[in-house]
Parts: structure tokens; C-alpha cells; sequence
């Protein structure tokens, strides 16, 4: 065992490998705990190892990420070549697998938080080469760290101090110095990279696909017995469907998963970035269809991964609007604010509005008149009669002046409240925004995540910045609604002499003339629509894309 040196304070060995031994110190300056790894005479001494242990040690450093291990210092002391790193006290993934089994929830947060990692390390222009269990981290508190950007593991679980790997017989460890040249871990190497050929990003999402693979499929996508079998089965072969070893996952993980194995690096994700919003967006919705799922039983709580057996369609959740309970006295309110916000909720991943069309025919089904107002108790029964999992009840008041809006997601099957938005405003004009802003508390109060709400939240001044014009459009859907579709166009047109750029009213127009066989009118509307595309949300922009294509 080493003495101290400098101002590091040896505490103990764990671990020691090709490069070099690891060691467990103290920094008396700071009095933090640090990794210490020294890197062998052997290898100090051969200009290329160093040069590389040097680079990347640089490299690593220079990603500020807190899901990537922190290098401190990188020094030479008596000519020994050091770097001291951050100390992560947790297991890597491959004993934390071995460990015993692990939650969906907690499987899926490992995921993420190492494409979070990777997608810094990619932006910054730096690819990883040898990503794989024994280099992801996780700390006792369940955050994931991401090691070994050309380090040692820095780990109490880090590799045997007799300097053994336990996984050689798997691993190619021959630095690139010239193509054709191999460097990483033939498990987890993509194909390009196992040819020897120049590698970029996509490399490390392939490497990154397996152990998703293996960690969820509880084996490797490519074996065999020596290396070069492995290496021939990751060149050629093609691995069982996920779905085969863990039919119980969502569909959209499988197509993740495999969509970071292809072959080609054309076929993958081509920016981490991607992968990463996939599965957060994943994420998100089963966090939402937590929210959704309670039951009545009181304190219980259904867990993702019990859900999984029974929700892995990817399907999204329908959410059921009643009418809006209007107090004011002003009819330019009825039916106005109901379909802002179901243009506003529309923009959410993870909800589907339910149509009129269908709560029209669900309430002749019921033996109700297919125009009846949908209060809340009758929310309910249409919920019930549906299997819906909530309803939302909108309601705006006045005093003088001042105008307060109120969104109240409902349970369906328990009637509890699933979260409550208040918003007030001194004046008419400032309601369209504060029901935007409604509508996005009441996402996040649903269990949409931030970063979702942030990429798909236009505001509803995107759509339209008139409450007269919304009022049009609104009167004009219904007479669509009624199959008047004639009598809809002075309604959609009105509304469109007050605002231009109501690219949803050209839109409704151009399906309104196409339904009467108008088919110059339709084309000349939807071209309207598409020039207006990109000032909308994302969720308008498709229907738009989609009628423009169409038409």
C-alpha cells in the first residue's frame, strides 16, 4: 500500500487493473473523500497509453454533468502519473444486477439517467467507446454515475486487486492507435466498432441498447464462447425479440431497445438526445397513468411495474372535458373556453380529449339526447360507461371586473379530486392566457413531467388571439357536429376575417369544403394552414401536415 503524498491521505486499495492501481484516499485540503488511480510504470512509460490516460482524463474533466464521475486533478508526483476523481460509494450496474431484482421504476431510471450522461458527453463531442454494466455507477441513494471516460472504476466494487477481470475472456483491450485497431468490450461493441472502423455517437448507443438488453431481457443480445464468436454474432447476428424474453414490458420499450441495436448506424438513434427524450416521454406516461390509476382502496398504490402486465400498448389516456359551468352572464364563454382547452390539453403526449362525436353517441347509448350538456354527474356516468379513468370540470366566475378561472381533474371510479388550477385575471382579454396556463398546471398536476410540458406547450395565443374568433369556430364545429356543413363555412369564415392567422379555423374550413366536394376551396384553405404551420403547437402542426399531404 502506498503513503501519502502531496496532500492525499491513502486509505485503501480498491482496486487495480491493466492501467494501473486504484485507491480509496483522503484530500487533506478539502477533507473529502476522492478515487485515486496511478497508472503503471509500464504504461507511463509508453508515449501512446500515456498521451490517451492524459487526453481523456481531460476530457472526462471537462464534462460538468452530474451524472458523470467528477475528475478533480490529473498531476505526476516522483514520476508517478495520477489522477484523483471523485469517490462514488454505491455498486456498478453488473453487481447491483446480481444483487437481486430490480424495480421497473428503479430499471428505468438507471436508463435515463446514463443517456443523460451519454447525451452530455455526445454534445460535447466526446464518445464513451466502452460503455457497459461495470462502468455505470449507482450510488446508495440511486443516483447513477457514469465512469471510466479512460479511467478506472472508481468504486468499493471496483475490480479485484490482484488486478484479474472477471469478465476478460469477453473483453478486447488493444488501444486504437490506427484503424482496423479494436478498443473496448466485444459484448458491448457496436459493429462498426468491432470492424475497427471510425465510430461516432451511434456506437456508443448500440454499446448503450445492450445493456438495456441484458439488464431487462436478464441476458446479453450477442454471445458465445471465445471473443471472436461474440464479435462475429455482434457483426451478424441478429438478436431474440425482447418481446420473446419480457413480454410483461411496454411495446415502446421494446422498440426503443431495438431500435438502438440495428445494424446500421444509419437505422439508430442518430442523436443520444433522442433515445433520451424516448424515454422520458415513456416515463412520463406511466407516471401519468399512476396518477390516473388509483383506486379506491384508501392508501393503496398500484406500482409501475404491476401496471405493466395489464397497460403495454402504449395507448394514451383519454381524459373527458365537461361543459364549462359559465356564471358571468356572457355568452361568448359557452363552448369558447372548452375548446381552448381542449386545444391546450391536446398538446400533452400522454392525453386523449375525448370527441363530441363520441360523447354524442355514448349518450344515445344511454338513452339521453346526443346534445345534452355534459354536467359533472353525468361526466361520470359517461366515464363509467366508457372506462375512463378521469374527467375534468372547468368552471370561470366574475367579480366586477375580474375573472377566475378553476380546472378540477376527477377520479372517475373514486370521485377524488386529482389536482385543482385557479387562475385570475383583471379583464376578458387576459382569459385565453390564463386558461393556457391552467391547462399546463393541470398537466403536470396529472404527473406530465416539466420537460415534457416545456417541448409541447404552445400558448393558446399560438391557435388564436380573439375570443370573438374562437367563439366562431366553436359555433361553426357544431354545425359540422350537427352534419350542417354548409352552414358551418360563414361561421369558420367570420372567424377568420377577425383573425388571419386561426390556422385551425383554415384547417376545420378546408375538411368543410372537402366534405362538399369542393376540392379547389379545401386545397386552397389547407395551403393557408400549412404556411401558418409553424407558429402552432406541435400537436396542430400534424393535423395540419396531415390535411395538407391529403388534400
Amino acid at each position: 500500500m502506498r503513503g501519502s503524498f502531496a496532500h492525499y491521505e491513502m486509505l485503501s486499495q480498491i482496486g487495480a487493473g491493466g492501467m494501473g492501481e486504484v485507491f480509496l484516499a483522503r484530500d487533506t485540503r478539502l477533507d473529502r473523500k476522492v478515487a485515486i488511480k496511478f497508472l503503471t510504470s509500464e504504461f507511463a512509460s509508453q508515449t501512446d497509453r500515456l498521451g490517451r490516460f492524459i487526453q481523456e482524463a481531460k476530457a472526462a474533466s471537462a464534462l460538468n454533468h452530474p451524472n458523470i464521475i467528477t475528475v478533480y486533478e490529473i498531476g505526476e508526483t516522483d514520476g508517478t502519473h495520477f489522477i484523483a476523481a471523485e469517490f462514488v460509494d454505491g455498486k456498478t450496474l453488473r453487481d447491483r444486477t446480481a444483487a437481486g431484482k430490480m424495480s421497473f421504476d428503479e430499471v428505468l431510471s438507471i436508463c435515463i439517467q446514463s443517456a443523460e450522461a451519454l447525451a452530455a458527453a455526445h454534445q460535447a463531442g466526446i464518445v464513451h467507446r466502452d460503455i457497459k454494466p461495470e462502468n455505470i455507477m449507482i450510488r446508495n441513494d440511486g443516483y447513477v454515475k457514469v465512469l471510466d471516460f479512460g479511467l478506472a472504476k472508481f468504486s468499493q466494487a471496483a475490480e479485484p486487486v490482484n488486478g484479474s477481470n472477471v469478465h476478460n475472456d469477453e473483453t478486447i483491450r488493444l488501444v486504437k492507435t490506427n484503424p482496423g485497431v479494436v478498443m473496448g468490450t466485444a459484448s458491448y461493441m457496436s459493429p462498426e466498432q468491432a470492424r475497427g472502423k471510425d465510430i461516432d455517437a451511434r456506437s456508443d448507443v448500440f454499446s448503450f441498447g445492450t445493456v438495456m438488453y441484458e439488464i431487462l431481457g436478464g441476458r446479453l443480445p450477442f454471445a458465445g464462447e471465445t471473443t471472436m464468436d461474440v464479435i462475429a454474432a455482434v457483426m451478424n447476428a441478429d438478436p431474440i425479440r425482447l418481446e420473446r424474453l419480457a413480454p410483461h414490458l411496454p411495446a415502446e420499450l421494446h422498440r426503443i431497445v431495438h431500435r438502438t441495436l440495428q445494424k446500421k448506424p444509419d437505422d439508430r438513434y442518430q442523436l443520444t438526445r433522442d433515445l433520451l427524450n424516448d424515454l422520458k416521454f415513456l416515463r412520463d406516461r406511466m407516471l401519468l397513468e399512476a396518477k390516473l390509476d388509483r383506486t379506491a382502496s384508501p392508501g393503496h398504490r398500484e406500482t409501475i411495474e404491476g401496471r405493466i402486465a395489464t397497460n403495454s400498448g402504449g395507448v394514451k389516456d383519454a381524459l373527458l372535458l365537461t361543459e364549462f359551468e359559465n356564471s358571468t352572464g356572457e355568452g361568448i364563454f359557452d363552448q369558447t373556453l372548452k375548446t381552448a382547452l381542449a386545444f391546450s390539453l391536446a398538446q400533452s403526449p400522454f392525453l386523449d380529449i375525448i370527441s363530441d362525436v363520441k360523447v354524442s353517441q355514448t349518450l344515445k347509448l344511454m338513452g339521453r339526447s346526443p346534445v345534452e350538456r355534459v354536467t359533472k354527474e353525468l361526466g361520470e356516468e359517461i366515464c363509467l360507461r366508457l372506462n375512463l379513468k378521469a374527467f375534468l370540470t372547468a368552471a370561470i366566475s366574475n367579480f366586477g371586473s375580474i375573472y377566475v378561472i378553476t380546472l378540477e381533474a376527477i377520479n372517475a371510479r373514486t370521485g377524488e379530486s386529482l389536482g385543482r388550477e385557479f387562475e385570475q385575471v383583471n379583464s376578458r382579454e387576459e382569459i385565453l392566457n390564463a386558461l393556457g396556463k391552467s391547462a399546463t398546471g393541470m398537466r403536470e398536476k396529472l404527473g406530465e413531467s416539466l420537460s415534457s410540458i416545456e417541448r409541447f406547450n404552445r400558448p393558446l395565443d399560438h391557435t388564436t388571439t380573439s375570443l370573438e374568433a374562437l367563439k366562431l369556430f366553436s359555433l361553426a364545429r357544431g354545425q359540422q357536429f350537427k352534419g350542417k356543413q354548409l352552414e358551418a363555412v360563414p361561421f369558420f369564415t367570420k372567424a377568420l376575417e377577425i383573425d388571419p392567422h386561426f390556422a385551425q379555423a383554415y384547417v376545420s374550413l378546408a375538411a368543410t369544403y372537402g366534405n362538399t366536394n369542393q376540392w379547389k376551396l379545401a386545397s386552397d384553405m389547407m395551403l393557408k394552414a400549412y404556411e401558418l404551420r409553424d407558429a402552432v403547437s406541435e400537436n396542430e402542426k400534424l393535423r395540419i401536415t396531415y390535411f395538407y399531404f391529403l388534400y
